[in-house]
C-alpha cells in the first residue's frame, strides 16, 4: 500500500491537472493510481464536468473520487479563497475499492437490506466508508443512522461538500460519474483499515445539567429553572476571559450516551445555540432534544481547538504499536482554517507534528462526519480524519 498527495494552485483547471497528475505518477514510478481523491475549489464551477476527463488523461486512475469545496487541503498545504486542485492518490494492492450514490429521491425507500445492495459488500466484512453530502438536497443523520445500523462495526468518515449557493451549485464525483445531488460514498473492503478521529475543538464549563423540559429543539427548563437563569448563574461564576467565549463562541454539548454517569471532555455532541426567547428565556438549539437528558455548555477558542486536535493525534500515536498510517483524510470545518486562527495550515501542520510528511488530503466542510463513542454524527467545528493503514500484515509498497 503507498499514499500520495499533491496540491495545485493556479486559474487553469487543465494545467492544474496536468501538473498534479504527473506528480502522482512520478510518485508511483508511472503506475496509475487504483484511488484518486480529487478536491477542487468552487470557483472551477463552469468546467466541474471537465475533471474525471482530464484525470483520465493524465494519470489513467482506476476509481475518481471527490467533490468541491469552500477550500481545499493537501501535501499539509490548505488552499483558501483561491483556486487549486488537491490530489491524494492510493495503491491498493488486495484492496477491493468502489464507490456508490444514492439520488434524493431513494432515500425515503431505503432499508438497511436495500442499502447492503447498493454498496455491494457483506456487512461481516466490515468496510471502511468516505461520505459526501450534498447538504442542499438530502437527510444526512437519518441516512448516517441507517448505515451505522446496517454496517455496525465499519468506521464512516467524509463531510458536507461546500462551496456552493446553493442547489445545484455544488459537484460530487464517483467513478466516471458527476452528480450534484444526494450522496456519493465510497467504501474500502480488503486489506485496508482506517483509524478515525473527530476534534470538537471545544471544552465545556460550567457542570453537566438536566434538562428537566424540553420541546423538539426548545429548552424549556435547565434543572428546574429557566435556561436564562441557569445562564445568567453560570456567567456570573466565569472568569473574564470565559465570560469573552460565553458573550460569542458558546454552545451546547448533548449527550450521546444516555447510560452515562461520569460526563469528561468529549462525551458531548457539540451543536449551535439558535437564540434566545427574552419573554420566557427559552433557548433554541440546532438539535431535536427530544431524547436528550443531560448537556453541558461549551465554548471554544484557538487554543483549544489546537489543543483538542494535538492531545487526539498524541493519544492515537500512543495506541498504534508497530502499524503505521501511510495515508491520512481530513475534513475540515469551513468555520477553522485561516478565518479561525489567523494562520495557515494549522490543522494539517498538527497531524504533520505528529506523523511527519504523512500524505493527506481532503477539503474544507459544510459539516464533517465521523463517529463519536460509537455512532456516526454531522458535526461541525470540527476536523474529522481517517488514517489508512493495511489490516493485515505488514505492509508492502
Amino acid at each position: 500500500m503507498k499514499w500520495c498527495s499533491v496540491a495545485s494552485r493556479g486559474t487553469d483547471l487543465a494545467a492544474q491537472i496536468k501538473q498534479a497528475g504527473a506528480a502522482v505518477l512520478a510518485e508511483f514510478d508511472g503506475q496509475s493510481p487504483d484511488i484518486l481523491f480529487v478536491f477542487l475549489s468552487a470557483h472551477f464551477r463552469e468546467q466541474f464536468d471537465q475533471v474525471p476527463r482530464l484525470l483520465v488523461d493524465v494519470c489513467q486512475p482506476a476509481q475518481i473520487f471527490g467533490c468541491c469545496g469552500g477550500g481545499i487541503l493537501a501535501a499539509g498545504s490548505e488552499i483558501e479563497d483561491e483556486c487549486g486542485v488537491a490530489l491524494m492518490a492510493g495503491l491498493l494492492p488486495d484492496v477491493f475499492c468502489h464507490s456508490f450514490a444514492v439520488a434524493p429521491e431513494e432515500f425515503a425507500e431505503l432499508d438497511s437490506q436495500r442499502l447492503i445492495d447498493k454498496i455491494g459488500v457483506p456487512a461481516e466484512n466490515s468496510p471502511s466508508f468516505v461520505l459526501l453530502f450534498d447538504p442542499f438536497s438530502c437527510p444526512m443523520e437519518p441516512f448516517l443512522s441507517l448505515l451505522d445500523q446496517s454496517f455496525p462495526f465499519s468506521q464512516k468518515i467524509g463531510g458536507l461538500v461546500s462551496g456552493g449557493r446553493g442547489p445545484g451549485y455544488h459537484v460530487m464525483y464517483h467513478g466516471g460519474h458527476v452528480t450534484d445531488r444526494g450522496m456519493v460514498g465510497l467504501v474500502f473492503d480488503g486489506n485496508l483499515a482506517m483509524d478515525t478521529m473527530v476534534a470538537q475543538g471545544c471544552r465545556p464549563i460550567g457542570s453537566p445539567l438536566f434538562l428537566t423540559s424540553v420541546a423538539g429543539s426548545i429548552i424549556r427548563e435547565i434543572n428546574g429553572e429557566t435556561p436564562r437563569r441557569v445562564l445568567e448563574q453560570m456567567y456570573s461564576d466565569l472568569s473574564e476571559t470565559d465570560r469573552a467565549l460565553f458573550r460569542h463562541a458558546l454552545f451546547l454539548g448533548i449527550e450521546m450516551q444516555p447510560d452515562e454517569r461520569v460526563y469528561n471532555r468529549g462525551d458531548f455532541l457539540i451543536r449551535n445555540l439558535m437564540g434566545i426567547d427574552p419573554q420566557n428565556g427559552f433557548i433554541q438549539v440546532g438539535a431535536d432534544l427530544s431524547r436528550t437528558k443531560v448537556a453541558q455548555f461549551h465554548v471554544r477558542d484557538t487554543h483549544t481547538s489546537r489543543e483538542d486536535l494535538r492531545l487526539q493525534l498524541d493519544r492515537y500515536q500512543e495506541t498504534l504499536g508497530e502499524r503505521v498510517p501511510l495515508g491520512s483524510l481530513m475534513f475540515t470545518c469551513l468555520g477553522r482554517g485561516m478565518r479561525f486562527y489567523d494562520a495557515p495550515d494549522v490543522d494539517s501542520g498538527l497531524v504533520r507534528d505528529v506523523f511527519d510528511q504523512l500524505p493527506m488530503g481532503g477539503f474544507f466542510c459544510n459539516g464533517e462526519i465521523g463517529p463519536v463513542q460509537g455512532r456516526t454524527f454531522v458535526h461541525g467545528y470540527t476536523s474529522s480524519l481517517g488514517f489508512m493503514r493495511p489490516r493485515f500484515g505488514a505492509d508492502e509498497n
